[in-house]
C-alpha cells in the first residue's frame, strides 16, 4: 500500500504511532517496525496482533467517541494513521475533535471519498497546518502537518551533503 510506503519512508523504526481502526495489512505492517496504540471501533479486531495496545471506542456522531479517545492518546507519539471508521461519511467530523491532536506531529488520513478531502482540509485549517494529497492508482491519501518535517529532513541531508562533498574536505 502506498500509505504504508510513504510511512515506513518518513517514520524511523520503533517510532510510536497512533492508529485510529486496526486492519489486517495497515496494523500487521505497523506493528512489525513501530510501537503501535490502535483505537478501534469493532470488537472483532481487538486484540488481533500481539503488540499492539488497543482501546475500544464507540462512534458517536461518525467519530470515535472522544472523551475515550483523549483518556486512551498517549502523552507522546509521533505520528497519526486515520484510517477507520469504515463508513462514507465518518470523516466528516473529524475537524470537530482535533483538540486531541498535538499540533507537532503528523497525522496521515486515508482519504478515499471527496468528503474525506473536505474533512482533511477543515482539520489542517484547525491545526494550522498545511494538507498534502497523494493520490496513486491504489489509495488516495492526505498527510497534515508535515511540510516542516520534510523541509527540516532535506535541510538535513542538504547540510550533510555539503559538508562531505568533495569539494569541501580538503585532507592535509
Amino acid at each position: 500500500m502506498p500509505i504504508l510506503n510513504f510511512i515506513r519512508y518518513h517514520f524511523r523504526r520503533g517510532k510510536k504511532c497512533v492508529e485510529f481502526g486496526s486492519g489486517e495489512v495497515s496494523t500487521a505492517f505497523l506493528s512489525k517496525i513501530y510501537e503501535v496504540q490502535c483505537i478501534e471501533e469493532n470488537q472483532d479486531w481487538m486484540e488481533r496482533f500481539e503488540g499492539v495496545k488497543y482501546t475500544y471506542a464507540s462512534i458517536i456522531d461518525g467519530w470515535f467517541e472522544p472523551n475515550t479517545v483523549r483518556r486512551s492518546m498517549p502523552n507522546d507519539y509521533d505520528f497519526v494513521l486515520i484510517d477507520a471508521p469504515c463508513d462514507v461519511n465518518w470523516r466528516a467530523n473529524l475537524p470537530v475533535y482535533w483538540k486531541i491532536f498535538k499540533r507537532n506531529k503528523p497525522v496521515v488520513v486515508h482519504a478515499e471519498f471527496d468528503i474525506d478531502i473536505l474533512a482533511c482540509k477543515r482539520l489542517a485549517e484547525k491545526l494550522k497546518k498545511d494538507c498534502v494529497f497523494f493520490t496513486t492508482e491504489d489509495c488516495h491519501f492526505c498527510v497534515i502537518g508535515m511540510s516542516r518535517f520534510l523541509r527540516f529532513k532535506s535541510h538535513i541531508r542538504n547540510f550533510f551533503h555539503n559538508i562531505f562533498s568533495k569539494e569541501k574536505i580538503r585532507l592535509k
